[in-house]
């Protein structure tokens, strides 16, 4: 008698066992498709970035005059810069080991006024700073209301003591610009996804290098007249560097039309072409004036930022 009913429960245990493994599997399938879908791996994926980097410049400089302030120094300087850009990352491609995505990026970069190297030599404020100087011929005396000024000479006042001296500076301009090539390997959690991201990227800077030279000669110490000799020299160079790099990203799931990457950064950069200049000219009185500058090839930087990804852009072909 009790078989029937026996029979019968197991029967509906069998059928409910299977709707809930049924359930189950629709629905870790339903979580695994949405987890895709987050990361969208079968698009391509338009976003924007936001970063700051920070890297040390080490600069070789040299100045040369016939008077006075020559030096051959290194000067070093921790430089900031803010990196504005855009990426387009490929669809995942699941036949290749650890199945990469790779993206292209483009940007700029903006540098502080604050980003330059320089080196100056008595550099004087008065003229007693002026008087200080070890020059072939002091300064002995002088008196500005009886400064003569023949064709020659010119005539002076205490302002024109101020700034005597030999000074070089190399300025990274506020426009620099960057193309990158990489791929990305996802290690996806619940909720966020792991990215590592290497890559290879050039990088194109201006720097803007100005030596100048001022001093007063005095033709005879016991008359207080003066020659002012002064060179100012001017260049601009462009610079190309290249180097690999690594990202380390963390990418939130966001609900609605956007993802949110936080991520950090390390690059090495070699300059390829020329990292030095050099700028000759002649003072008033004919000699000779060579300021040269040389930036060292390989520089590290190092990162944070974070990117935004646009689900709603996303497209294939």
């Amino acid at each position: 008698m009790l078989r029937k009913p026996l029979v019968g429960w197991v029967l509906i245990a069998l059928c409910f066992g299977q709707g809930s493994a049924d359930v189950a599997s629709a629905a870790s399938d339903g979580e695994e498709e949405v987890e895709r879908d987050y990361v969208q791996s079968d698009l391509w994926v338009p976003t924007a970035s936001v970063s700051v980097v920070v890297h040390q410049e080490k600069f070789d400089l040299f100045a040369e005059n016939p008077i006075a302030f020559s030096f051959d120094t290194t000067e070093s300087k921790t430089l900031a810069s803010l990196r504005f850009g855009g990426e387009l990352m490929s669809p995942t491609f699941e036949d290749l080991p650890l199945a990469p995505r790779f993206y292209l990026s483009a940007g700029v970069l903006w540098s502080p006024p604050g980003n330059s190297i320089s080196h100056q030599v008595d550099e004087t404020r008065t003229v007693d700073d002026y008087r200080r100087i070890n020059l072939p011929r002091l300064v002995r005396s002088f008196d500005a209301q009886q400064a003569a000024n023949p064709a020659s000479v010119t005539a002076v006042t205490t302002s024109d003591f101020e700034g005597q001296g030999n000074r070089i500076s190399s300025r990274q301009r506020h426009n620099a610009w960057y193309v990158g090539l990489g791929s990305a390997i996802a290690f996806p959690r619940g909720g966020y996804t792991i990215r590592l991201r290497p890559s290879i990227e050039y990088v194109g800077e201006e720097f803007d290098h100005a030596g100048e030279f001022t001093i007063l000669t005095d033709l005879d110490p016991a008359i207080p007249r003066f020659i002012i000799n002064e060179v100012d020299l001017k260049s601009r160079q462009t610079q190309h560097s290249l180097g690999p790099g690594l990202e380390f990203e963390l990418v939130n799931h966001l609900d609605g039309n956007v993802t949110l990457a936080f991520f950090t950064q390390t690059r090495f950069l070699w300059v390829v072409n020329d990292p030095g200049v050099t700028l000759r000219g002649k003072t008033n009185d004919g000699g000779d004036v060579t300021y040269k500058s040389d930036r060292r090839r390989f520089s590290f930087r190092g990162g944070a930022g974070f990117r935004i990804g646009f689900r709603n852009l996303a497209f294939d072909f």
